[in-house]
């Protein structure tokens, strides 16, 4: 306690300074300054009161909601002139003041999340520990499963290794070393899938029960995940990659009854900051590509900062004031036309066609006010963003109050289950969709996919036990006869 206290000091002192820097060295007024002040610090005060615990919807919630305060920070550093969402669209009120209103919206939103989230969470919730009982699971056959293990592997590697061939004819350093553009157009230039890559995905978690169970050793489990990362690095997506990697590390954190350490937050960090370099990494060989631009030159053009803020890599504040700004009168309040949006992705394929279009907050606000000039699928709202745009103010209050209540009920109930099934199911729901929701939507529940296509194995698996089970049961009656 005495650490976090003394951290608390320190960064307390460190912000105040901040804010009197801006009062007597900017154009920034009183108003922005106490706002700014205390978007800074509602998070950190969060976490000295409670304990922290990293199995907690709201650990890991915050962590990227505090990202919207490192925007408005740049922002007010750089005098709203080097953001790519603000340069490429008009205003209809001067950026100051919808500056303001967004600062204090933020503020809003997350006190209301916190809200519903303290009043429902179990008050023993940092003292999670795992009841899990996986040796004892008798519905579960090992030779089955280690049969499907070994035929989705064998699925997953040739559908991999194919792709690699027809895109980089065999070369996986130059597939990684333009891993944006082959990652990104895999399947909408080449015509490849990558629905075997799943199967390698559901094989290592299958795995990883298996090796629980004493029924798979320590070198073929581990392998099984190493491959697994990088198959799913393969697709360029570099914050899926560092959450699906965040999951296995929950995942042995939680089966082995530990919690928050030294190690644990430098493990972390680690993965934050090989998050960024990878980041950086993809976007110079997509330049490089593309420009034939040198490392040196990257770096004297190309600000971290300005990368990872100006454009919506991270979570921004440029893309909620635009909506604050604009929504209301360009385009109209959905009501909740993009709040299923996340459950599209169990719509076949052919049936889809452009059921995305008009359905999430970041394909309307990219296609109407920024004509597609930005890369990627859309232009992320935000969490924020998006409930605003379904509706407005009340729906930011209410809606994030929402947010907390179910995030702490979901998170009562993982806690009163042994299911190893349910752990990885809330893991993806953790990482892919919560801890992702202060930039993403919710299309981002499209991600449950993945947890959806490992619980059907789950019960497959289940229920060939079962019958196997009564086919030899039914053999020694026989034999008895």
């Amino acid at each position: 306690m005495k650490i976090k206290s003394l951290i608390f000091i320190v960064y307390l002192g460190f912000i105040s300074v901040y804010i009197y820097k801006l009062q007597y060295y900017s154009s920034v007024d009183a108003v922005t300054s106490f706002l700014l002040f205390l978007n800074g610090m509602i998070i950190p005060c969060v976490y000295l009161k409670r304990k922290i615990n990293i199995f907690e919807p709201l650990f890991w919630f915050s962590i990227y909601y505090y990202f919207l305060f490192l925007s408005s920070v740049w922002l007010v550093n750089t005098n709203f002139t080097e953001s790519l969402l603000l340069q490429i669209t008009e205003f209809y009120y001067p950026l100051e003041n919808i500056f303001k209103l967004a600062l204090l919206i933020i503020l809003i939103g997350y006190i209301s999340f916190l809200i519903g989230y303290e009043l429902f969470i179990n008050k023993t919730a940092y003292q999670a520990r795992s009841n899990i009982k996986i040796h004892r699971n008798i519905k579960f056959s090992p030779h089955i499963s280690i049969l499907l293990i070994i035929i989705f592997v064998i699925i997953g590697s040739t559908n991999f290794f194919y792709n690699i061939k027809i895109v980089s004819n065999f070369s996986i350093v130059e597939y990684f070393q333009n891993i944006k553009y082959y990652g990104s157009y895999i399947g909408e230039r080449y015509g490849l899938t990558t629905l075997g890559y799943q199967l390698y995905g559901i094989a290592t978690f299958i795995g990883i029960y298996e090796f629980k169970r004493g029924n798979l050793n320590r070198f073929l489990c581990y392998t099984l995940i190493l491959s697994y990362i990088v198959i799913y690095a393969s697709k360029g997506r570099i914050t899926q990659t560092i959450t699906t990697i965040i999951i296995f590390f929950l995942a042995n954190l939680y089966l082995n009854k530990k919690n928050i350490n030294k190690k644990t937050i430098f493990t972390i960090g680690s993965f934050g900051l090989t998050a960024i370099c990878l980041f950086f990494y993809r976007r110079f060989t997509e330049l490089r590509r593309v420009y034939h631009i040198e490392l040196n030159d990257f770096l004297e053009v190309l600000s971290p900062s300005k990368i990872l803020f100006g454009g919506g890599n991270l979570p921004n504040i440029a893309a909620l004031m635009k909506i604050l700004d604009s929504w209301a009168l360009d385009i109209g309040f959905l009501y909740g036309k993009t709040m299923p949006s996340g459950l599209f992705v169990f719509i076949p394929s052919f049936m889809k066609g452009d059921i995305f279009k008009g359905n999430t907050v970041s394909w309307i606000s990219k296609n109407v006010w920024y004509q597609g000039d930005q890369g990627g699928g859309g232009i992320p709202p935000g969490i924020l963003g998006d409930w605003y745009a379904n509706f407005g103010y009340l729906g930011i209050v209410l809606g994030m109050f929402l947010l907390g209540v179910t995030f702490s009920k979901i998170y009562n109930y993982v806690l009163r289950k042994d299911s190893y099934i349910l752990l990885v199911f809330y893991l993806f729901f953790l990482m892919k969709f919560v801890f992702i929701l202060p930039k993403g939507e919710f299309s981002r529940l499209s991600y449950i996919l993945e947890p959806t296509l490992i619980l059907i194995t789950w019960e497959i698996i289940k229920y060939l036990t079962f019958l196997a089970r009564k086919k030899k049961s039914s053999i020694k009656e026989l034999q008895l006869i």
